[in-house]
Order: structure tokens, then sequence, then C-alpha cells
């Protein structure tokens, strides 16, 4: 059987062109492989094989090998492509027309087991993944999984990404479909200050120092600059979408607020002229009350008491 398919594989192979060593070595490879009756490895060294150089043959190879190592899921992907690869090159033949039998009988062993799942993807051209596991976008077409929950992930550029779950039972096809969003178009803004360094605001909340630049959406902005020892300044901007805009602030430096000299500035407390003016005539005073405090009566102009009249003894 190994013989019957390395043949068909040589046979379909374009006979203008030499094919690369690289495509024989893997083909002498897979040979090695389905004598060791390691199918799926020799499967997917014709599908390499088939990369290298892209002959039908080795496709028909790979499907062969597929479904003897009973991966009737990898049989039916590449039996596909060689239907595709026959149709874009107008060819119909017996080979064609086995093949597709093939698949018939693929499909019906595999519903037994599998679920059919033919996926849509919007954008077409977006790219997925099943289970974390990369898929082609012609794959989409025709998965077969097992019952149970599957994560299916896609993504195409200036789309957002969108994951699914499919939750899968045995006898029941389904065709979801997973639409992807197009993503926000953005703008750039660039802020700069004179002197550099300034921290910026939007809604009074810091989100950066000059020089900055943010990816916003399209809108109106209005942010502020700060900078110590300069006058704050709140600007408004324009951001279009896939443009750049600019914003400049030209930080003025804040007015020095005006103090009453202080003519003795620098002058120690104890060498102000004030404090010994103030100190000395406390002092004038304290004497004049001690001398008036040691000194006699005048018993001519003593106050009367409750006893009589002050005498001179």
């Amino acid at each position: 059987m190994s013989r019957l398919i390395i043949c068909i594989a040589l046979l379909a192979m374009p006979a203008a062109a030499r094919p690369p060593e690289a495509a024989l070595k893997l083909q002498k490879e897979a040979t090695v492989l389905l004598k060791k009756r390691l199918y799926v490895d020799a499967g997917r060294t014709f599908e390499r094989t088939f990369a290298a150089y892209p002959a039908r043959g080795a496709l028909y190879n790979a499907g062969i090998a597929y479904k003897r190592g009973r991966d009737h899921v990898a049989a039916v992907r590449v039996f596909r492509q060689f239907l595709e690869v026959s149709a874009a090159d107008g060819k119909v033949d017996k080979k064609v027309k086995e093949v597709k039998k093939q698949l018939e009988r693929l499909r019906k062993e595999l519903a037994r087991t599998h679920v059919q799942v033919r996926l849509t993807l919007q954008p077409a051209t977006a790219t997925f993944s099943v289970d974390d596991r990369p898929r082609t976008p012609k794959e989409a077409e025709e998965l077969w999984l097992t019952p149970g929950s599957h994560s299916v992930t896609a993504t195409a550029p200036a789309h957002i990404d969108r994951e699914i779950t499919l939750d899968l039972q045995l006898g029941v096809p389904i065709t979801p479909t997973l639409a992807l969003t197009p993503a926000p178009k953005f703008g750039a803004l660039a802020v700069r200050s004179v002197p550099g360094g300034a921290s910026v605001f939007r809604d009074n909340k810091a989100i950066g120092h000059t020089p900055l630049h943010l990816k916003l959406s399209p809108g109106e902005y209005s942010l502020e600059a700060r900078l110590e020892g300069h006058v704050s300044q709140r600007r408004t901007v324009a951001v279009a979408a896939d443009e750049v805009a600019t914003l400049n602030f030209q930080m003025a430096p804040a007015p020095v607020a005006e103090v009453a000299p202080d003519v003795e500035a620098g002058t120690p407390v104890y060498k102000s002229w004030w404090l010994w003016t103030i100190v000395g005539a406390v002092v004038a005073g304290g004497v004049t009350a001690a001398v008036l405090a040691t000194q006699e009566p005048d018993p001519v102009n003593a106050p009367e008491s409750d006893f009589g009249t002050w005498t001179v003894p």
C-alpha cells in the first residue's frame, strides 16, 4: 500500500519542473514513516511535502495516511483541500471521484462521534482558533468537534477580537456566525510645553509629563498643564481619526508676591533699637516705682485714719 501511495505522489508532480530537494527529502521521510506504520506522522510529513512543492498527489497521500491512522478529521480536511486544488487546476479524473466517495464515508463515520460545525466568519478574512489551536479560514467551512464545550476565538485587522463558546451535542450539527466589530479609529495627540516637564491633567487627573504622546478617540479634549513657579494653563484641542494633533503650552512665570521690606532684616532681636527702647521704658518705670516706695509719708498731707490724725512724734 505504501508503494502505491508514493507512486501516486510522484506521478502527480508536474513533469516540467523537478521537485526541489527539500520536497523529495520529505517524501522519503514520509515513506519511512509509512513502513513503520506511523500513519498520522506520515500524513503530517506529506502535508509538509505539499507545502514545499504544491503537487496535489501529496495531499492525496496525506489523506490516505490519516485515514489509515484513524484520524478522520485530518483526512476530511486534506481531502477537501485535494478537491480544491484539483478544481483550481481544472482536473476532473478518477482520483477526484474517488476522493469524493472517501469523503462521504468519512463524514458518516465522524457523525457517530463528532459534531459538524460550519462556521461563518465576518469578515471572511478573519483567522480563528478552536480551544487555542489555530485553524485556517478554510477549515471554518467544515469543522468536526467532539461533543461538549469549545472556545472559538476570531481575530482580524482593524477589528475587535471576539470569543464565543460552542456547546455541542452529538447528532446536532450547527452553523454559527462569528461576526467581529470594527475597532474604533484613533487619533494621536502630541503635548509639549516650554519649559518642558509640565504635569498634564485631564479632568483633574494626572496623565503624564511633557513631552507627552497620547492615543485618543476622535473628539475634543480639555487639558491642563501645571509647572511649579508658573501659571497653570488650560487648553482645548480637537483630535481627528488617523491624524496627529499638537498642543503647545507656553508656561508663563508666576508673578512674585510683594512683601513689605524689613528694615532691620537679618538683625538679631537683642540688637534691635525698639527692643531696648521698650526695655529702657520698663526699667525706668521700675526705678521710679522703687523710689516712691522707699520715701516717708508726708505728715502734713497724710490721710486721715480711723484712729485720728497722724502727728509728728
